[in-house]
């Protein structure tokens, strides 16, 4: 047996523990020595911490005598403690080398894994490797997976998740941005969409929004972004942390898809492996999770030193920015300063499950047993006889170096009486000079107050210490925080409390109280800290009468507010949005892609277009456009949508309004028609439809001069038919209105004061001067002044 020397030449020799109990003439290093051993034991022997909070009282060579008790039991232990030989373990990794797998880079490189006995080699993946397989093969113990471990285990392969790196999937589809582009992901249905063997829950998503797989053509993915770029590809599978920022890099205007748009919050990368390797190796399990956990602790709090390690020792095909952006991306996704590292709550990974099974990826019955791994299971019976024996042995210790101890109390015994006045007068010191209000009550009365009570309530101390508390303070939040505080152990603070004070002159303020129970003069008490709010309070009522009046003042002008946030892809649409919408913002999930839909068909791209160049380029946009409601009815809003930007110009989140003016367009538009149908000269309205020319209005004017009714008269070819008699003239005007209709950029779509001779319905005859003006897209206004007899004088004076 080899016996384990890497600690114990660390350890301070026999002689230099003598050298410490027999004399008080010692090097300072040799006392450190002595230092640096009790606390290794301490770290060895997690069950006797009692010695580690205990507080060593007496002279410094008393303290001496103790830990020296204590190097003595490490030699033991560290005597009786076998090294092992280093194992070697593959980490298969599931894309090529990145940030994304910065946690492992930063166990192997500092030694993490060699500390728990480990020599690991990491390996990059391949196109369309699938690393289950190669877990499960036993060609790699470990790897990096996603959610789709649940599927894999469905069809048979016996793999365990072991910890959760990532809260948040990194996975997203990436198109091709612009006019030509990918606007919603409902623009999916009957593309090309690369994605690769871990690409389950982006094929969940696109059924989840209605997209059946049989609809979209599949592709193997390539890692390379050309494809998309190149038009090889419609959509393509992509890491926060990589594509987006090549395509930037690239100048391609792209947008991302993620399924979290769609409801889909799946855990991302986790660390698994195979129920074999728990089985046979279940330490060298244990010792890999720990050592990558710690990594990846590492990794987060410094990731510019972990950027630099990649590139120095695994991979430079990325550059040092490419790398930093990616570093961002993945710290934002483990959210480490909310969620430990590695915690895997069953809760959500049975969501995720029946997730898959609503879109029939897994059966409504899939169980999780055996596919969690638990971190701290039940210990062995060999091992808590043994941790019992050696418990055992550190009591006796425990109880020689108490009993020095107490001895060592004693004499300090009389110290203490000094110490406690100066505790007492630093306490008097920080309450007189607080300016928040402290107070002891017992029984509801006041037992000690500083001054700040006195500015508070108006009261003097005096006053004060002979009332009770509920004559000034309300009296149902105060019954609360009484029990509250009843019901907490001693010395342990209890939620904050806010109530109203009644002061010496009558007025009511507001305070914020932490009370906790406490022993004041030998008898239990409640010691309570009150802050003045009452500021606060007005200001917070102010703000809420604001919100309402904005919220009544949305209303009555039909105008809502809404926001983006671009770091998240969350929407937030007022209520007012909501009514005009006239949608139940409970059964409805606010976003761009939803709110699109709800545009009238033939100005969706209009809308798309206006809001993709807000969020690329920063272009703030006021449109009119219709919504089609779901009864057939159409609405008319205005659209306006401007951009926030952070400190360094980048965006923090799109935001605008929406104003119902249906009903003021309608008005305008009767008005328009009541002038319309009032003017002394025959008008027509055309519009063009598929092609054609259609008389939309003619007014009054029109049907008396040609006779014609509406229903007569659809069309400008309808017209042309009725009133020529002259194939010579119909072609005439054929060829006058072409040049205005198919030339608009020539003259602006109009025709000037053009004469032509129209027959009418009673068969009579007129010169007619024709004037047309374009009113809009594809909308023209057409004016006949008859000048007939103006035509008859001028031949009768031979003009």
């Amino acid at each position: 047996m080899h016996w384990d020397t890497r600690l114990w030449v660390n350890l301070p020799s026999w002689q230099t523990v003598a050298k410490v109990i027999t004399t008080k003439q010692f090097k300072k290093r040799d006392w450190n020595a002595v230092e640096l051993m009790a606390g290794g034991i301490l770290e060895v022997l997690p069950h006797v911490t009692l010695l580690a909070d205990y507080k060593f009282i007496g002279s410094p060579y008393s303290m001496r005598i103790s830990l020296t008790a204590l190097v003595f039991l490490a030699h033991f232990l560290l005597i009786v403690s076998p090294a092992q030989a280093f194992d070697s373990v593959t980490l298969q990794l599931r894309r090529t080398h990145s940030f994304q797998f910065a946690g492992y880079y930063a166990a192997r490189e500092l030694g993490y894994y060699r500390d728990a006995g480990l020599e690991v080699t990491i390996m990059e993946a391949k196109p369309n490797q699938n690393v289950v397989d190669e877990v499960t093969s036993g060609k790699a113990q470990f790897g990096v997976g996603t959610s789709q471990l649940l599927l894999e285990r469905q069809k048979g392969a016996s793999v365990v998740a072991l910890a959760v790196i990532f809260q948040h999937s990194p996975y997203v589809l990436a198109t091709r941005g612009g006019e030509n582009g990918i606007h919603t992901v409902h623009d999916l249905a009957g593309k090309r969409v690369m994605v690769g063997p871990h690409g389950a829950e982006l094929l969940a998503y696109l059924q989840r929004e209605g997209i059946p797989l049989d609809r979209i053509t599949k592709q193997d993915q390539t890692f390379n972004i050309q494809d998309l770029i190149n038009g090889n590809t419609d959509a393509l599978a992509s890491y926060v942390g990589n594509e987006p920022f090549a395509l930037q890099q690239a100048g391609f205007e792209y947008l991302l898809f993620s399924p979290r748009m769609g409801g889909i919050d799946f855990y991302g990368d986790n660390l698994f492996t195979s129920e074999k390797e728990l089985h046979d190796n279940l330490n060298r399990v244990k010792a890999f999770r720990q050592a990558s956990l710690r990594g990846w602790e590492y990794a987060v709090a410094h990731p510019e030193e972990v950027v630099r390690m990649i590139l120095d020792k695994y991979s430079t095909a990325r550059s040092i920015e490419a790398l930093r952006f990616d570093a961002t991306e993945t710290i934002t996704l483990i959210k480490a300063n909310q969620v430990q590292i590695g915690y895997m709550y069953p809760g959500r990974w049975q969501h995720m499950a029946e997730v898959y099974a609503e879109l029939g990826m897994l059966p409504a019955d899939f169980e999780l047993g055996g596919f969690l791994y638990d971190p701290t299971p039940a210990a062995n019976q060999r091992n808590l006889y043994i941790y019992l024996a050696v418990t055992l042995a550190c009591l006796f210790i425990v109880i020689w170096v108490s009993l020095y101890i107490i001895r060592a109390n004693r004499r300090r015994l009389r110290s203490s009486q000094s110490e406690l006045v100066a505790s007492e007068t630093l306490f008097q010191t920080l309450t007189d000079s607080s300016a928040a209000g402290i107070l002891v009550l017992r029984d509801g009365c006041f037992l000690f107050v500083n001054p700040a009570m006195s500015t508070i309530t108006g009261y003097s101390n005096e006053e004060l210490l002979g009332m009770n508390a509920l004559d000034i303070i309300e009296l149902e939040p105060r019954n609360d925080a009484i029990e509250r505080t009843a019901a907490n152990p001693l010395g342990e603070s209890v939620a904050k409390t806010e109530y109203r004070l009644l002061t010496k002159e009558g007025s009511l303020r507001w305070v914020k109280s932490l009370s906790a129970k406490v022993i004041f003069h030998g008898e239990p008490a409640e010691l309570s800290t009150l802050i003045d709010i009452t500021d606060r309070k007005l200001a917070e009522e102010q703000l809420l009468e604001s919100e309402m009046d904005l919220k009544n003042a949305q209303q009555l002008g039909g105008i809502g507010n809404w926001r983006f946030e671009t770091a998240t892809s969350q929407s937030y649409w007022s209520d007012e949005i909501f009514r005009i919408f006239e949608i139940d913002p409970k059964q409805f999930n606010a976003s761009p892609e939803k709110f699109f839909e709800l545009v009238y068909p033939e100005d969706r791209d209009m809308t798309v277009q206006a809001f993709n160049t807000l969020r690329k380029s920063r272009i703030p946009y006021d449109l009119k456009h219709r919504l089609l409601m779901p009864d057939g009815r159409v609405k008319i809003i205005r659209n306006l949508g401007q951009v926030s930007t952070a400190e360094f110009g980048t965006p923090l989140r799109l935001k605008g309004i929406i104003q119902d003016i249906t009903e003021s367009e309608l008005a305008q538009e009767k008005r328009f028609l009541q002038l319309f149908d009032a003017a002394p000269i025959p008008l027509i309205w055309i519009v063009k439809k598929n092609g054609e020319l259609v008389f939309e209005y003619f007014n009054r004017s029109f049907k008396e001069t040609y006779g014609y009714s509406i229903n007569e008269v659809k069309t400008l070819d309808d017209f042309r038919a009725l009133v020529f008699t002259d194939q010579e003239q119909l072609a005439r005007s054929v060829a006058c209105w072409q040049t205005a209709f198919e030339n608009p950029d020539r003259i602006k779509g109009a025709i000037r004061a053009v004469e032509e001779e129209y027959v009418c319905k009673n068969g009579k005859r007129l010169t007619m001067l024709l004037s047309v003006g374009r009113i809009g897209e594809d909308n023209w206004l057409a004016a006949h002044v008859d000048i007939t007899a103006r035509k008859k004088a001028e031949e009768a004076l031979g003009i």
